[in-house]
């Protein structure tokens, strides 16, 4: 997390130019790249809001988007950012604010459906009401994947196979 930090004042290009030259793994690069850019999207929403108040599906779409894995650093980082900004006198979330939200996004990454393998159906269950595979599987999947980071309560079988029908319709006609 130090390290993205440190990087993070850099533009992409050179954090990774600056990582190769110190003979960071490819794996390593791409794990600093990825939070610091899920960190600047993240930061950017909380200052733009000027308050720490997320809405739980916001919060999702988050953890969806970085990673369960990685949003603890992502978050990490965001603080981080979030208090630089407020020590610099710049309007942003109290520290109090931005900790409760890192527990409750914390919490929402390892509770609830954010990932497409958190969904009730698999590609088998797809398959079985008429979704063909490739772009059309993965479609679907990702607009399923988008109901469920909205309202969890939707993650069931019954529903998520309705909706599947009625996406599969959409998709074939270009409704997309």
């Amino acid at each position: 997390i130090r390290l993205a930090a440190l990087f993070g004042e850099l533009s992409p290009r050179e954090a990774e130019k600056t990582a190769r030259t110190l003979r960071f793994s490819n794996q390593q690069i791409a794990w600093i790249g990825a939070l610091i850019k899920h960190a600047a999207q993240i930061r950017d929403e909380l200052l733009g809001a000027g308050r720490g108040d997320v809405a739980p599906a916001t919060a999702r779409r988050w953890i969806a988007a970085a990673g369960r894995t990685r949003i603890p650093s992502v978050m990490r980082l965001v603080g981080a950012r979030i208090a630089s900004h407020r020590a610099a006198g710049e309007a942003a979330p109290d520290a109090t604010t931005i900790a409760a939200l890192y527990r409750r996004v914390l919490r929402s990454a390892f509770r609830d459906p954010v990932e497409l393998g958190d969904l009730a159906v698999d590609g088998d269950d797809l398959r079985g009401v008429g979704v063909g595979e490739g772009p059309e599987m993965g479609w679907v999947l990702q607009r399923l994947l988008d109901v469920v980071l909205e309202d969890p309560h939707r993650n069931t079988v019954e529903e998520l196979l309705r909706l599947a029908a009625e996406l599969l319709k959409r998709y074939r006609t270009g409704e997309r």
